[in-house]
C-alpha cells in the first residue's frame, strides 16, 4: 500500500498541518502533497476509534475510518467546500498540492487512487456535485436503519428524507436557445485560448489542463464514486458477507451489512446485498427499500433505471418517472433516460410536465444528433399543438428545420404545414413546400422559356405548379389546400383533378380537405366535384361529414333550386349524427323559411333521457314556441334551458335561505347545509347538457320573456318559484343580481307574499336610502304586511338617517296606528318644520289632533280640535278646493261627530267636478264615497235622502 492510503490507528500526529500552508506560501507543491499524504487524519480529522468487527481482527480495523456520515467517503471536495464557505480568502490547499503529480513516479495503486483524485477535482471545481447523489440533509442514520429493518417506512417517505426534488429545465427553454448557448460556449473557448493571459492566469491553465487530464483518464478506467469505495478491510467483510448469502446463512451475512453500514453509511454495497437477501425472503417491500437506498449511495444511474423499470412493469408510473429523474440527474446526457421519462409522463397525462422535460433534453443535445433533434422538435410541438400554442409549435418546428435542414423528412414537413394551416398561413405553408418539398412555381417569360416564381406572389397568373413524382398524397392535398385559399384556383386545378384521380376511400380526408378550402372561398361549385364521387363510397357515403359539407355545398352553388337537396342532405346528416347541433339549427332555419314550423319544431325536440340537451338547440326551440304562440310550451322549455345554473326551490325554507343570502355562493352553501339538515340530497337531479354556451345576454331576455308570460297569465306561483331559482344562478349573480332581486320583490307582491317581499324591500331601502321609489315601495309592502317587523326597521333606520323625512312619515304612520299619538305628532311635526308647503304633513297633524281629542281621557279638547282645524284648514289652502280635500275635512268632522259641518264639506266635494281619468291610470273620482258617506248620515233620520244619494251616485 502506498503511503497516500497510510492512516494513524492511534490519532497521533506526525506534523503539522501548517507545513501545508508553508509549502503553498513557498510554492513546493511537491512538499504539501507529502505532508498530506503523511497525516490525512489532520485535515479530515478522522481520530475516532471503530468497533470490533465480527471475524476481524482488530489491528485490522485501525486503519478504518471513522463512523461519522460525512467522513472520507464525501472525498475532500466538502471539505474544501465547507473551509472555502468559512473563509472565501483562504486559498485551496488542496487543490495546489495536487498539480506535481504527473512528476511523480506512481504505482498501480496510485493510478487507481489518481482516479479519484480527478474526481475529486472536479468536485472541487462544482461545489455541490455531490447533492445530486448524497442529498447534503441527510436523515437520522439510526432512525432510518430501525424504520427499513422494520419495514416501516413508505417510497414517498423515503425519497422526501433522502432528497425528492428533481431538476428540470425551465419554461422558457428552446431548440434556438440550445443552439445559442452551445454556441456561445464554442466561442467563449475560442476566445479563451487567443486572450493574452499573464503570468498567474497562465498558471491557473495550466492546472486546469492538468485537472482535465486526470478527469479523463479517471473516465478512461471507468466511473467510480468519490469516496464511496471501501476500505480493503470492509471490502473483505462484505466479500464474506456475499460468501454467507452463496452458504445461506442470511443472518451473518445481514449482520455484517449492517456494521458495514455502521462503520461506513455512503456505501452503496451493503445496502443492495440486503436488498437480495430480502427478496429471496419474499420480503418485496423491503428488498425495494433498500434498493432505494442503494440507488441513492450509487454512483451510477444503472440502480434507479431499473427500479424504473420495475416500477414501470408494476404499473406505478408516478415512481417509475421519479426513479428516471434520478437517473437523468446522474446521467443527464445520457438521451435514452429522457425519452423513457417523457413517454412515462404522457402516459399520465401530464402534458406540462412533459414539456419541460422536452425542452430540458435540449441542453444535452447536440448538433450532429440531427435524428433526435427533429424528434425532440416534432414532440414539443405536438404538445404545443394539442394546446392550442400554434405559435410554439410552430417555432419548434422551424427552429428545427434551419438547424437540421438536411435531414427534414416528408412527415416533419406535413407536421408544420398541419400548423400552418390551423394559423392560415397559406403563403408560408407555400414557401415550406417550395424549401423542403421540392414544389416548384414557374411560368413562361418573354423570351419564352419558363421562369421560376416565388410562392410569395399574391394570385400568380399563368403559373404552373409541379412536383416530384416521390411527394405523398397529404402534401399534395395540403398544397391544394395552400392554393386554393390563396385564391390560385387555375394553379390548383392540375393539382386536384391529380388528387380527384386517386381512391376515395383512402383518400377520401384529403378530399374533404380541399373541399373545405373550396367552400370557404365561397366556391361551391368546385366542392360538390370532390364531394358526390365520395357519396358514392361505402365508408364516407356513410359520414355525417360528408353529408354536411355536400348540403352547404348545394346552399352555396344554387340556394333556391338545390334546397330540397339540401334538406335532404341536412337529414341524412341527423341520421348518422343525431348530436349534431349545427345540423338541426340549419335544417329548422330552412324549414322555418319554407314555413314548415312544427316540422322545424319537431326537429328541435330533444328527449332528455336519450342524450344530453344541447342549449343552442333548446334556445332555438324556444324562439321558435314564442314566435308560434305557443306560451305554455315556451315557458316549460325556457325553465329546461335555464335549470342549468338556476336552482329549484323545493320549499318556503330554501326560498328564505336564498333571498337571506347576499353572496351566490353563500346562498348555495347555506341552501346545501339546510338540504342535509333535512336529509335530503344536496344537489337537483337535473337533465345533462353538453358543453355548448348560450349567451348570457340571450339568456337573460328568455327569462324576463317568461317571467312576462307567467305575470299576465297570472300564474303567480310559478312565477314565484322561476325568479327564486334565479337568486341561486351565478351567472346572473353576476351582471343581473339587483334586477334579479326586484323581479322577486314583483313576485312576492304579486302573489301576496308580503314577508318575503318585506324581506327584499328592506335590502333595497338600505341600500338605497335617498331613491324616493324606494320609499314609496316600501309603503306598498308595509300597506300589505301582516306582521309588525317594519315598525322596529323604521326606528333603526331613522336614528342612523334622521334626514330622511320619508322614514319620519312612516314611523308617523306606525304610531298613529298604534295609538301613540304623542309620537306620531313628534314624527310629523319633524316633517312639518322642514316642509310646511307638504299638505300631506298638515293633513296628519290634523288627524293626529282629531284622534288625540276624540281620547276619552284627554285633557282640553277644545284646544286640540282648534288646533286640528287649523291644520285642516292649512291643508285644504294647499291642496285646493277637490275631492279628496273637502272630502277629508268632512270625514274629520264626522268622526269629531260635527255632523253639520260634515254634511257641509261632503256636499261641497259632490258639486266638485270629477277628475279626468288618464289612460293607463287608476280612478281617482271619490264620487261614490262620498255619496256613502251621506247616505250614513241620513240613514237615521231621513232615510228618503239616503235613499236619494245611494240611487243617484252609488246605483250601477
Amino acid at each position: 500500500m502506498s503511503s497516500r492510503m497510510k492512516f494513524d490507528p492511534m490519532g497521533k500526529r506526525r506534523k503539522s498541518t501548517n507545513q501545508g500552508k508553508k509549502a503553498h506560501a513557498l510554492g513546493d507543491h511537491k512538499q504539501l502533497d507529502q505532508s498530506l499524504d503523511e497525516d490525512p487524519e489532520a485535515i479530515l480529522g478522522l481520530e475516532q476509534p471503530v468497533a470490533e468487527l465480527p471475524g476481524v481482527p482488530h489491528e485490522a480495523l485501525n486503519d478504518l475510518p471513522g463512523p461519522s456520515f460525512i467522513s472520507l467517503a464525501s472525498g475532500t471536495a466538502n471539505l474544501v467546500c465547507r473551509m472555502n464557505k468559512e473563509d472565501p480568502d483562504k486559498t485551496n490547499d488542496e487543490d495546489l498540492g495536487k498539480t506535481d503529480d504527473e512528476d511523480l513516479g506512481r504505482t498501480d495503486d496510485e493510478d487507481i487512487d489518481d482516479g479519484e483524485e480527478a474526481e475529486d477535482e472536479e468536485a472541487e471545481d462544482e461545489c455541490g456535485d455531490d447533492e445530486a447523489r448524497l442529498p447534503s440533509n441527510l436523515p437520522n442514520r439510526e432512525e432510518l436503519m430501525k424504520r427499513l429493518m422494520n419495514d416501516s417506512i413508505s417510497f414517498s417517505e423515503l425519497t422526501a428524507m433522502m432528497g425528492g426534488e428533481e431538476t428540470e429545465a425551465d419554461e422558457t427553454a428552446s431548440v434556438s436557445t440550445a443552439t445559442r448557448t452551445s454556441v456561445s460556449e464554442r466561442d467563449g473557448k475560442s476566445a479563451a485560448v487567443t486572450k493574452p493571459v499573464s503570468s498567474a492566469e497562465h498558471f491557473e491553465q495550466e492546472l486546469d489542463m492538468q485537472r482535465q487530464q486526470r478527469r479523463r483518464r479517471g473516465r478512461a478506467r471507468g466511473v467510480r464514486g468519490r469516496g464511496t469505495r471501501l476500505h480493503p478491510t470492509l471490502a473483505a467483510l462484505m466479500g464474506q458477507a456475499n460468501l454467507c448469502v452463496g452458504h445461506s446463512d442470511t443472518n451473518e451475512a445481514i449482520k455484517m451489512c449492517l456494521e458495514i453500514i455502521r462503520q461506513f453509511p455512503n456505501s452503496h454495497l451493503p445496502y443492495e446485498t440486503l436488498a437480495m437477501i430480502y427478496e429471496d425472503q419474499r420480503l418485496q417491500n423491503k428488498s425495494l427499500q433498500f434498493q432505494l437506498m442503494a440507488a441513492f449511495l450509487s454512483p451510477l444511474p444503472d440502480k434507479w433505471v431499473e427500479l424504473a423499470e420495475y416500477y414501470k412493469d408494476q404499473d406505478e408510473l408516478e415512481q417509475a418517472v421519479y426513479c428516471y429523474s434520478r437517473a437523468i440527474k446522474q446521467s443527464p446526457a445520457t438521451l435514452s433516460y429522457h425519452w423513457s421519462r417523457v413517454e412515462l409522463l404522457e402516459r399520465l397525462g401530464n402534458q406540462a410536465r412533459a414539456l419541460r422535460s422536452y425542452t430540458y433534453m435540449l441542453k444535452f443535445l447536440k448538433p450532429d444528433q440531427a435524428k433526435g433533434g427533429l424528434r425532440l422538435a416534432r414532440e414539443i410541438a405536438k404538445i404545443h399543438f394539442s394546446q392550442q400554442n400554434y405559435s410554439g409549435a410552430r417555432h419548434a418546428l422551424e427552429t428545427a428545420f434551419v438547424l437540421y435542414s438536411k435531414h427534414v423528412t416528408h412527415e416533419h414537413v406535413n407536421l408544420l404545414l398541419d400548423v400552418l394551416v390551423t394559423q392560415k398561413d397559406y403563403k408560408g405553408g407555400l414557401a415550406v413546400l417550395c424549401t423542403y418539398a421540392g414544389v416548384k412555381f414557374s411560368k413562361l417569360g418573354s423570351d419564352g422559356e419558363a421562369q421560376e416564381v416565388p410562392p410569395s406572389d399574391d394570385k400568380p397568373e399563368g403559373c404552373v405548379c409541379s412536383v416530384g413524382d416521390d411527394l405523398p398524397m397529404d402534401l399534395r392535398s395540403k398544397l391544394a389546400v395552400c392554393l386554393v385559399m390563396t385564391g390560385a384556383f387555375e394553379v390548383a386545378q392540375p393539382v386536384v383533378e391529380a388528387l380527384m384521380k386517386e381512391s376515395t376511400e383512402v383518400y377520401g380526408d384529403l378530399y374533404m380537405d380541399v373541399a373545405e378550402a373550396f367552400l370557404s372561398m365561397k366556391h361551391g361549385r368546385s366542392a360538390l366535384s370532390l364531394l358526390q364521387p365520395l357519396l358514392r363510397c361505402p365508408h364516407h357515403g356513410s359520414a355525417a361529414n360528408t353529408w354536411r359539407l355536400y348540403a352547404e355545398a348545394l346552399l352555396m352553388a344554387d340556394k333556391v333550386s338545390n334546397s330540397e337537396d339540401a334538406v335532404n342532405a341536412y337529414y341524412k346528416v341527423v341520421e348518422f349524427a343525431p348530436e349534431n347541433a349545427m345540423a338541426r339549427l340549419t335544417l329548422a332555419a330552412i324549414l322555418h323559411e319554407q314555413r314548415q314550423t312544427q316540422a322545424a319544431l319537431l326537429l328541435l325536440d330533444q328527449d332528455p333521457s336519450e342524450r344530453p340537451l344541447d342549449c343552442q338547440v333548446l334556445y332555438s326551440r324556444c324562439g321558435l314556441l314564442l314566435e308560434c304562440g305557443l306560451v305554455d310550451e315556451f315557458v316549460e322549455n325556457a325553465k329546461l334551458l335555464l335549470a342549468k345554473h338556476f336552482v329549484r326551490v323545493r320549499s318556503r325554507d330554501e326560498a328564505e335561505v336564498l333571498i337571506n343570502n347576499k353572496k351566490a355562493s353563500n346562498k348555495l352553501d347555506a341552501l346545501r347545509e339546510l338540504r342535509e339538515s333535512k336529509g335530503e340530497p344536496a344537489e337537483d337531479r337535473e337533465p345533462r347538457y353538453t358543453d355548448t354556451q348560450v349567451p348570457l345576454k340571450d339568456q337573460w331576455q328568455l327569462f324576463c320573456n317568461a317571467c312576462r308570460i307567467l305575470y299576465r297569465s297570472k300564474r303567480f306561483s310559478d312565477l314565484e318559484a322561476l325568479v327564486y331559482g334565479a337568486l341561486g344562478s351565478r351567472l346572473l349573480a353576476k351582471k343581473y343580481g339587483r334586477e334579479v332581486e326586484f323581479l322577486c320583490l314583483q313576485a312576492s307582491m304579486a302573489n301576496s307574499n308580503s314577508h318575503f317581499a318585506f324581506n327584499l324591500m328592506r335590502d333595497i331601502v338600505v341600500r338605497s336610502p335617498q331613491l324616493p321609489r324606494a320609499w314609496n315601495l316600501l309603503n306598498q309592502v308595509i300597506s300589505r304586511a301582516n306582521d309588525f317587523r317594519h315598525n322596529r326597521f323604521l326606528l333603526r333606520l331613522s336614528q342612523k338617517h334622521p334626514e330622511i323625512l320619508a322614514c319620519s312619515m312612516l314611523n308617523g304612520h306606525n304610531c298613529l296606528v298604534a295609538g301613540t299619538y304623542k309620537y306620531s305628532l313628534a314624527e310629523y311635526m319633524k316633517v312639518f318644520k322642514r316642509r310646511q308647503h307638504d299638505p300631506l304633513a298638515s293633513l296628519m297633524l290634523g288627524l293626529t289632533y282629531i284622534h288625540m281629542a276624540c281620547q276619552k281621557f284627554s285633557a282640553d279638547k277644545n284646544t286640540l280640535v282648534t288646533q286640528a282645524w287649523v291644520f285642516l284648514n292649512s291643508y285644504r289652502e294647499l291642496r285646493g278646493d277637490c275631492q279628496e280635500s273637502l272630502y277629508n275635512i268632512g270625514r274629520a268632522m264626522h268622526q269629531l261627530n260635527v255632523l253639520h259641518q260634515a254634511i257641509y264639506y261632503y256636499e261641497l266635494a259632490l258639486s266638485c267636478p270629477r277628475p279626468v281619468q288618464e289612460e293607463g291610470q287608476p280612478c281617482m273620482d271619490l264620487t261614490h264615497e262620498i255619496a256613502f258617506s251621506l247616505a250614513l248620515l241620513y240613514k237615521k233620520n231621513s232615510p228618503s235622502l239616503a235613499r236619494y244619494y245611494t240611487q243617484k251616485y252609488i246605483t250601477v
